[in-house]
């Protein structure tokens, strides 16, 4: 079901977040003005009463395209043994649970409105009042709409664990220590952890971390508190350095190690994290359990979620874990990743359960707010545009920047043009001499308190160094916009290239891998960005009665669009037959004097838009210019891609210093890109090489 607008008689936010929550149970989208929806509108008003335990009723109104309106109403009542504020958000749920099963007819959902990260607590709450399983198994019926069968599953799940949470007492605690690091970002992850900084920020926080378990170790001995357990989680606690992570564990240990503790676990997370010199620190701290997180056991979802590791990594670190210590191990599996099927979650549980592991840890996957996964999932994060400029000069002025944005001269002059034609200033970083990205390395030291933005392009497909690039760019809260005109259908360690950034740019130019004849796209995350752009691109019209913007006109044309739905078809099979082309002219252009070819990247699923050749005249014995020259004579076309450098055009004649980018004029002065298309045939790749190789002269 598809509705235009919802509204709720409340802004608090925990309402809004409950309300939310039933409609996503029954798949109901907002999907907006412009959206095609099945209602215009669903209003959600809430009456609490001021007696105790409370009582709500909500009226739902639900309004037709036509102005008609049905109107509902439903009550619920809290329990007196019930917190009230919990009560009422109970209710709440019930209630609008209850319209959707009424108005639609729709079956019910086996756990009710019983959903959170531990419903158990709702049960253990009731066990310690002295109710029994036969009358909670009811009572989640009567309170929470859970079917039967599921309710005595919970309930029996809470009956084996009580014990276990009943060792304490009201003087004993368990620590966490929280280490906010990752190597990389999951898709699914919704955690505050960051990349990786810089060993002086490390050792920043390691000296805050000290002084903060000093002053907790202090407050246990100050109230008398018994530390019964250890749990040093994050994050990735083992995405430390080695040495940073054994300074970590003696920290910890230190502060509350004893004879008293009964476990002490560590987070180890992902093998492409751990290390000899970590499991014989915690083997030296007694560590008595670690957790290995793979999540899954499939290769492909391994990629598709973000991770650096294979399953077989995950075997060999539990093997290694186990053959340095005698260590109880926890493993930790989702279930609803991406893609997974029944068969996939099978195969991981029978891959993880031939490794013995002492307990296993299910998780039921959530589309958390801020996880990349929720945001790629957003049903407004694209935008059509006319081309792959507007898309790049409207983003710019959609997030209303100024001053200076820090780009590549080593791009197409749409890239440069879209900075000035929004009244900013490029500020030109040099690139790298092995992928031609912007050079992350020098990015930091061009930074001013003039820089809003960077601007960094991938280039021929090449992925930017996105993860410091959005390190930099946290770190000085600035914008980063891609211009990723070349990357569709590209990954980056299973996430596609177009999602990283404030906004990713395409061009879906006739030259691109896929296209529209003429067209472009912007990916966002941001709803107002959205919005913005969908302004901007038609006259800054909000609505037949609102001009909110001066806007240009950059829409997609429909003829454009049927061309690109046509080709979209299409699009898997061209990527294929292009790394056969690829493939060709790297056997017969790898090992010749003086040609580099375009790196192949490991962590990307590249999609073969350009075959890119720098030529070094003087292991090659001739020129770039000279191939051109000899390819021309011979009736082939290739391109001087990208040349001359943006930061030397004559509309800037004398503004930019070229000498602050060797590495990229060297490359403009040596690169040619050779014909690359789907149907090019291997015996024209064949001549196209054999015209190349003839230019060699110092074979």
């Amino acid at each position: 079901m598809k509705i235009r607008s919802l509204t709720i008689n409340s802004r608090a936010e925990v309402i809004v977040k409950i309300v939310r929550e039933v409609l996503t149970l029954f798949k109901v989208e907002i999907v907006g003005r412009a959206g095609e929806a099945d209602y215009a509108q669903l209003s959600v008003v809430n009456r609490q009463s001021g007696c105790e335990p409370p009582s709500v009723m909500t009226e739902v109104f639900l309004f037709a395209h036509d102005g008609a309106c049905e109107k509902f109403d439903f009550v619920s009542d809290g329990k007196a043994d019930e917190v009230p504020r919990a009560a009422v958000h109970r209710a709440i749920k019930r209630n609008v649970y209850a319209f959707f099963r009424t108005r639609f007819a729709v079956p019910p959902a086996p756990w009710g409105i019983l959903h959170g990260v531990r419903p158990t607590k709702i049960v253990h709450r009731w066990l310690r009042s002295g109710m029994s399983p036969e009358e909670i198994v009811a009572r989640l019926g009567e309170d929470y709409d859970c079917s039967a069968d599921k309710a005595r599953l919970i309930t029996d799940v809470a009956v084996r664990q009580l014990p276990f949470l009943a060792q304490g007492d009201a003087r004993t605690v368990s620590i966490y220590v929280g280490i906010p690091f990752c190597l990389s970002r999951c898709l699914y992850c919704s955690f505050p952890s960051n990349l990786l900084p810089s060993e002086k920020k490390l050792r920043t926080f390691m000296d805050v971390l000290a002084r903060d378990l000093d002053a907790a170790a202090e407050d246990v001995r100050d109230l008398g508190l018994t530390v019964q357990s250890i749990y040093i989680g994050g994050g990735t606690p083992t995405s430390l350095p080695n040495d940073f992570f054994a300074e970590m564990l003696k920290m910890v240990y230190n502060a509350f190690y004893g004879s008293h503790i009964a476990e002490f676990t560590v987070e180890a997370g992902r093998p492409d994290s751990m290390s000899a010199e970590k499991i014989a620190a915690m083997k030296e701290h007694a560590v008595t359990r670690v957790s290995v997180n793979p999540q899954s056991m499939q290769e492909v979802t391994l990629q598709r979620i973000g991770r650096h590791h294979s399953p077989e990594d995950i075997v060999c670190m539990v093997h290694e874990i186990r053959a340095a210590m005698n260590v109880h191990i926890n493993m930790d599996v989702i279930l609803g990743l991406p893609g997974e099927t029944a068969a996939d979650v099978e195969r991981t549980m029978a891959a993880v359960t031939a490794l013995a592991p002492d307990d296993i840890t299910l998780h039921a996957l959530a589309l958390k707010r801020g996880s990349n996964l929720r945001l790629k999932m957003e049903t407004e994060h694209v935008e059509l545009l006319v081309n792959g400029h507007m898309a790049l000069e409207l983003t710019l002025q959609a997030l209303n920047l100024s001053g200076e944005v820090i780009t590549t001269p080593f791009t197409f002059a749409s890239t440069t043009h879209a900075i000035v034609r929004n009244n900013l200033t490029p500020i030109f970083c040099d690139i790298n001499a092995d992928d031609y990205t912007l050079d992350a390395e020098k990015l930091e030291h061009l930074i001013s308190d003039r820089t809003s933005a960077i601007l960094p392009v991938h280039v021929y497909g090449n992925v930017c160094a996105v993860e410091e690039i959005e390190r930099i760019s946290r770190k000085y809260g600035l914008r980063v916009i891609y211009d990723a005109a070349h990357t569709f259908g590209e990954t980056y360690r299973g996430r596609a290239v177009a999602d990283y950034g404030d906004a990713s740019c395409l061009s879906f130019h006739a030259t691109k891998v896929f296209h529209t004849i003429e067209g472009g796209a912007v990916v966002y995350h941001d709803a107002e960005l959205g919005q913005k752009l969908c302004d901007l691109k038609n006259f800054g019209i909000r609505d037949a009665e609102c001009v909110n913007a001066v806007g240009s006109n950059a829409k997609m044309n429909e003829f454009c669009a049927a061309m690109g739905l046509c080709n979209l078809r299409h699009v898997d099979d061209d990527i294929a037959q292009r790394k056969m082309v690829a493939e060709r002219y790297r056997e017969r252009l790898e090992g010749v004097s003086g040609v580099q070819l375009n790196p192949i990247h490991a962590d990307v699923t590249p999609n073969y838009a350009y075959f890119p050749v720098v030529f070094h005249e003087t292991a090659f014995g001739s020129t770039r210019n000279e191939v051109y020259d000899a390819l021309q004579r011979a009736g082939i076309y290739s391109r001087k891609y990208f040349y001359p450098l943006t930061n030397t055009f004559e509309c800037f004649h004398g503004k930019y210093d070229v000498e602050q980018t060797p590495v990229a004029r060297h490359i403009a002065n040596r690169v040619l890109t050779l014909p690359l298309y789907a149907d090019l045939e291997p015996e024209t790749v064949d001549r196209i090489c054999d015209v190349v190789i003839s230019c060699n002269l110092r074979n």
